[in-house]
């Protein structure tokens, strides 16, 4: 690796997700540049790192994805960036030629730092069990909610993504807000970027 910000392409099938953590980097740029967004494709490019986001993936999926990036050879690593990925997935993800596992309760700078780490030849996050809750006992399903809200979605177009009614997602909002101590969607999508979910877009 060259004194030169790593070179990235961000992957997910939903652009306002490669987006969203398109603006989350660009609070690095000593350390990252995203030179390319692919919304469902690949990376067509050389890079350093494909950034993965599994977000609406099942884990069989995100492997299968991973395998297909590592075969077309345009990503020296690939990173996972998931909400939840069991074990057997991670083992079944690291065999398919994937770098690291990076949980999105990780703060960004941690992300940056593991991509980072990720180029010097580490691998990460292949041994550690998953859990479902962070410093503030957030679930799996809220910390997807908040990251929603962080990139400005709706109530409603949260509900489509996740398959859910309005009311499930108001509900979640309400215990979210409890336990953030926040009041509304405005300080929620701010204490979400504090603690590096996305940046609000």
């Amino acid at each position: 690796m060259t004194d030169r910000p790593l070179q990235i392409a961000i992957v997910n099938d939903y652009e306002l997700v490669v987006r969203g953590l398109a603006s989350m980097l660009s609070n690095y740029p000593s350390d990252v540049h995203v030179v390319e967004l692919d919304a469902h494709e690949n990376p067509d490019r050389r890079v350093d790192v494909a950034l993965f986001d599994t977000f609406g993936c099942t884990e069989l999926a995100a492997v299968e994805r991973c395998t297909t990036m590592k075969a077309q050879g345009f990503a020296d690593h690939v990173v996972l960036y998931s909400w939840h990925l069991g074990p057997g997935a991670r083992r079944r993800a690291a065999a398919a030629g994937a770098d690291a596992v990076v949980l999105k309760s990780e703060p960004s700078d941690r992300l940056v730092n593991a991509m980072q780490r990720v180029a010097l030849g580490e691998r990460l996050g292949f041994d550690t069990e998953d859990t479902t809750g962070d410093a503030f006992e957030l679930t799996v399903r809220e910390r997807e909610i908040l990251g929603l809200m962080a990139i400005g979605r709706t109530n409603h177009e949260i509900a489509r993504s996740l398959f859910v009614s309005e009311e499930t997602v108001k509900t979640y909002a309400k215990r979210l807000f409890r336990k953030l101590g926040v009041r509304n969607r405005v300080e929620a999508s701010i204490r979400a970027s504090e603690l590096g979910f996305a940046s609000p877009v």
